[in-house]
């Protein structure tokens, strides 16, 4: 669940990708109102061939994950501190749930299935919407104990004298690196308006090292 767009993604036990779908985030819709609308996007995703075993979500924000609660409020994704996510799995589907910070999400798929197979020692950093960090250490996750450890922290104000921040604070990390500040940073570029970046789309961490590879 992305600050713009929610992925989701079926897989089998093998690790195998099945089918991928990608819909808006709806920040018009509270936690709850936005799991009840996937439900006929994940049986979509299932069809007939498939029995769904459990589910697994991935959010960009504090997560308690040995109680499977969302423990931040954050602006897209209104409710979602108050939202009973195993219970939304098990009303529907009978199944298991799972949920985990966004970054160490990403973190766990590289070092089981990608990048960091090699290693059981890795940093994560990711470049979406916001901006997000986890840490293996030794094949461990590191959580800490208020669930914070490894978080580099998207909103630590790293200029005083920056751009205000969407959560109130003013010159945090996001403002200097995030998508959603991304447009506002180029535009501040001589030449910007007359290079590629510029009349692409779409504008995203991914376009801006994909044009500087050229």
């Amino acid at each position: 669940m992305g600050g713009t767009r929610i992925k989701m993604a079926l897989v089998q036990e093998d690790g195998e990708l099945v089918r991928v779908e990608t819909l808006d985030a709806r920040a018009d819709l509270n936690m709850e109102q936005r799991l009840e609308e996937l439900v006929e996007d994940i049986d979509l995703l299932l069809g007939n061939e498939y029995q769904l075993a459990g589910i697994g979500i991935s959010f960009p924000g504090i997560v308690d994950f040995p109680n499977r609660r969302i423990i931040s409020k954050y602006v897209k994704y209104p409710e979602a501190h108050n939202t009973d996510l195993e219970a939304w799995a098990q009303r529907h589907w009978q199944v298991p749930l799972v949920v985990e910070n966004d970054a160490r999400a990403a973190l766990v798929g590289e070092w089981q299935y990608g990048a960091g197979q090699d290693t059981d020692n890795l940093l994560m950093v990711t470049l979406g919407t916001g901006m997000g960090s986890a840490v293996l250490i030794d094949g461990q996750l590191l959580r800490g104990r208020n669930y914070l450890a490894g978080n580099l922290g998207g909103h630590m104000s790293i200029d005083f004298e920056g751009d205000d921040c969407n959560c109130g604070n003013r010159g945090c990390v996001e403002t200097a690196g995030s998508t959603w500040a991304l447009g506002k940073n180029l535009e501040k570029i001589a030449g910007y308006q007359s290079s590629k970046l510029a009349t692409g789309e779409p504008l995203c961490v991914k376009s801006v090292f994909e044009s500087a590879a050229l």
